[in-house]
């Protein structure tokens, strides 16, 4: 009887190890599963962070400084030479055109002082929490909540990047479209002014 006994206790306390064997197997696979998931969604973001930035660096800056500084000069002549004229409905159409490429400009010109360095704070943001993820650092518990965040704050990133082309869609239309008239009516003051000029003389 004791004999007996003495094997179903070896038994049991088998039995309990391979349950808890199992038990471990199941939870670090589990946990396996959840970082291998984990790390699968910041590769996934850090991959379209990627693309993002190479869609940035093929836009071209130079145009736009360049028009800035076209449309701040020609904006400021005309308010110096500018004297009550009248103006027909079309050309002050095409007048105010001007002066909204131009503060279409200026938020372009504030967009490329900022967005590098955003791209860039949010690539570091995510290789540091792919390394915390790879390593198990930090607070495990939060992974989910920190790539969440993440995921949000790169949607909002493209959303100002495509606010920012739609702008200079827009800036870029207006300029085309109003450049040539004002240049005219700039070219009309310039002309008036030199013949009160002439007269004054």
């Amino acid at each position: 009887m004791e004999f007996y006994f003495s094997i179903t206790i070896h038994y049991l306390s088998a039995m309990k190890f391979v349950f808890l064997l199992i038990a471990a197997l199941v939870f670090f696979s589990c946990t396996d599963m959840k970082k291998g998931k984990q790390m699968e969604q910041i590769t996934a973001l850090q991959a379209e962070l990627d693309s993002l930035e190479k869609e940035w660096n093929n836009q071209e800056s130079n145009t736009i400084d360049s028009l800035s500084v076209i449309c701040t000069a020609t904006i400021d002549s005309i308010s110096l030479l500018y004297n009550d004229q009248k103006i027909a409905v079309n050309l002050a159409s095409k007048i105010d055109q001007f002066k909204q490429a131009n503060t279409d400009l200026k938020e372009l010109k504030r967009v490329h002082s900022f967005f590098p360095s955003l791209l860039n704070d949010k690539k570091q943001a995510l290789a540091s929490l792919k390394t915390d993820v790879n390593k198990g650092s930090g607070r495990r518990e939060k992974y989910d909540e920190y790539i969440d965040f993440e995921t949000k704050e790169l949607a909002t990133i493209r959303q100002q990047y495509q606010e920012y082309l739609q702008t200079k869609e827009q800036c870029i239309e207006y300029y085309a479209s109003s450049s040539d008239a004002v240049a005219d009516f700039l070219t009309g003051l310039k002309n008036a002014r030199e013949n009160q000029e002439e007269i004054a003389r």
